[in-house]
């Protein structure tokens, strides 16, 4: 099966609520992800093309001691994919099967989502001004915020973010790069110039 069919299959599985198939076919696209880089080093990102701008606005305290670069990838909606392929593997070739499993790993545990999120938010409540409730609502997407406010549900919401996911070229936000850290069994840092 291509992944952009994979994409698309997953989708239509899960509005359909086929569950069973649709853990199917995320299983079969984590063995695929997991057999490209088990085992490897990083030498495959020596000689990828550096972000010079990037890199230039990584902040000074991050990551300190070490000497950080941001490398270029393609920003066509799957920029965050696109980085974790590249990381993976030194090219964007796996941007797509990150993506699917990002969507599944939403659909199928919006639990760990939600309870992370909230787990978090209670270690710096006391450090920011905002409730856990608009904290929530702001590493939805669109699509994901149209659900909370319609359902009020916060596990439909992430279920909406990993319908969405499925789509080839969206954007994503924070609630996939969380999944993303769970897909690749990595932290996952996001960076904010200074």
């Amino acid at each position: 099966m291509e992944i952009k069919d994979g994409l698309e299959t997953l989708k239509r599985l899960i509005v359909e609520g086929n569950i069973e198939l649709a853990k199917k076919v995320v299983s079969e696209y984590e063995e695929k992800l997991f057999s490209c880089f088990s085992g490897r080093g990083n030498q495959h990102l020596f000689g990828i093309k550096q972000d010079k701008v990037g890199t230039a606005l990584i902040p000074r305290d991050t990551f300190t001691g070490q000497n950080s670069v941001a490398l270029k990838t393609t920003g066509d909606g799957n920029c965050m994919f696109n980085a974790a392929s590249i990381w993976l593997v030194g090219n964007e070739s796996l941007s797509d099967v990150i993506r699917l499993l990002v969507a599944g790993e939403l659909f199928f545990f919006p639990d760990y989502s939600v309870q992370t999120i909230k787990e978090r938010f209670l270690e710096v409540e006391n450090n920011i001004p905002y409730s856990e409730a608009t904290v929530f609502s702001t590493i939805l997407t669109e699509a994901g915020e149209k659900e909370m406010t319609n359902s009020k549900n916060r596990v439909e919401a992430v279920r909406e973010e990993a319908r969405n996911t499925c789509i080839k070229d969206n954007w994503n936000g924070m609630i996939q790069m969380l999944a993303l850290a769970t897909v690749l069994r990595r932290p996952v840092f996001s960076v904010y110039p200074e």
